[in-house]
C-alpha cells in the first residue's frame, strides 16, 4: 500500500544518522527562540494624535483632537527609540460625504512608523468625528493685551494689521465666530510706541479652523501723560556778552507754567527752571521788548509764560548776568 511504503521510507530515514539528526532539530528550535526574542520587544506610544483625512470642501466639525495609545512589537533597535512624534496615525475619509456623526474603526494600516516595529494593539480601537461642509468668511481681530504702561504714559491706539483676517471650517461653527484673538501682546515697562508680530489663536471648540493669514502686525501707540505745573516768581536772567552790562528792564519775575510727564513735574524743584532774556545790544532804547525764554530739564517744556516779554525801561530792577 502506498501509505505503509511512506511510513516505511520515513522511519528508515529517522533510523539513520539519529545524533545528528537530533542536533540539527535542537539547532532549529535554538534558532527560533533567538529569532523570536529578537523581535518580541514591545514599547506603547500613547498620546499620539489622530488625523482625518477628508475631501476637500469638507472641514471637522468635532473630533479632532483625538489621540490613541499605540503598542509596537518588533526588534530592540526598532521600539527603543520610537517615540509619539515619530508616529503618525491617519483616518482615510475620503470619499465620505455624508454630513454628521460618523464612526471609523483604526486599523494597523492607519499607523505610520519610521521603523521596522509594527502596532499590535490600538487603544482605543475607533474614533468618532462629525463632518460638514466648509465655509469662510472674514472675520475681525482683536488684538489681547497684557500688562499697563508705567504711570505717566496712555496707550493711544492699537491695531492690527489687517484688520480683519480669512476664517475657514465647518459651516455651523463659522457663523458662530464674531472675532479672532491674538496672542497676547506684553505693555509692561513700554514707554514708546511698538511694532510686534503675533499669531492668532483659533476660535474655541473642538472643531478645526482655517485662519489665513495666521499671524498679523500689532501697532501700539503709546503717549506720554502729560500734567501741568504752575511755578510762580521765576526770577528773569539776562544773558549779555562777557564784560556788558544789562540794561535795567520789567518784570525782574514771571509765571511760568510747565507741561511733562506726572512723576517729573512732581519731583522739580522751582530753582530747576531757568526764565531769561537775550541782551544782543547793551545800549537799546528805553521801551524795546525782549522774549523770555525758559530753560527745563529734560522731558518738559514750558508752555505758558506770564508775561511772555520784558520792556527795556530806565530806573527798573534788573537782574545781569555776563555768559559767553
Amino acid at each position: 500500500m502506498p501509505g505503509e511504503v511512506i511510513v516505511a521510507t520515513a522511519r528508515a530515514w529517522f533510523s539513520k544518522n539519529r545524533g545528528l539528526k537530533a542536533l540539527a532539530l535542537l539547532g532549529a528550535v535554538v534558532a527560533w527562540y533567538g529569532i523570536r526574542e529578537a523581535i518580541s520587544f514591545e514599547l506603547l506610544v500613547e498620546d499620539i494624535p489622530v488625523r482625518i483625512l477628508h475631501d476637500e470642501g469638507w472641514a471637522l466639525l468635532e473630533g479632532g483632537e483625538q489621540t490613541v495609545d499605540v503598542r509596537f512589537r518588533g526588534a530592540r533597535s526598532d521600539v527603543r527609540d520610537l517615540s509619539r512624534d515619530q508616529v503618525d496615525v491617519a483616518i482615510d475619509v475620503r470619499g465620505r460625504r455624508e454630513p454628521g456623526p460618523q464612526t471609523v474603526r483604526i486599523s494597523p494600516r492607519d499607523v505610520r512608523a519610521p521603523t521596522g516595529a509594527r502596532p499590535v494593539l490600538i487603544r482605543p480601537e475607533q474614533v468618532t468625528f462629525s463632518l460638514d461642509r466648509e465655509s469662510e468668511r472674514e472675520v475681525p481681530v482683536r488684538v489681547e493685551v497684557q500688562g499697563q504702561v508705567p504711570d505717566g504714559f496712555d496707550v493711544e491706539q492699537v491695531a492690527s494689521v489687517p484688520a480683519t483676517v480669512t476664517l475657514g471650517g465647518p459651516s455651523a461653527q463659522i457663523d458662530r465666530v464674531a472675532f479672532v484673538r491674538t496672542v497676547p501682546v506684553e505693555l509692561d515697562q513700554r514707554i514708546q510706541s511698538f511694532r510686534v508680530r503675533r499669531t492668532l489663536l483659533p476660535p474655541e471648540g473642538t472643531w478645526t479652523a482655517r485662519i489665513e493669514p495666521d499671524r498679523v502686525q500689532v501697532e501700539v501707540t503709546i503717549r506720554e501723560h502729560a500734567i501741568s505745573r504752575e511755578i510762580a516768581a521765576v526770577p528773569v536772567l539776562a544773558l549779555t556778552r562777557p564784560g556788558a552790562p544789562a540794561p535795567p528792564f520789567q518784570p525782574a519775575v514771571v509765571r511760568v507754567t510747565l507741561q511733562g510727564r506726572q512723576d517729573q513735574l512732581r519731583s522739580l524743584e522751582p530753582d530747576a527752571i531757568r526764565a531769561y532774556i537775550e541782551v544782543r545790544d547793551p545800549d537799546a532804547a528805553p521801551g524795546r521788548s525782549l522774549p523770555i525764554r525758559v530753560h527745563a530739564p529734560a522731558g518738559i517744556r514750558a508752555i505758558e509764560i506770564e508775561p511772555a516779554a520784558v520792556v527795556i525801561g530806565e530806573g527798573t530792577d534788573a537782574v545781569q548776568t555776563n555768559r559767553d
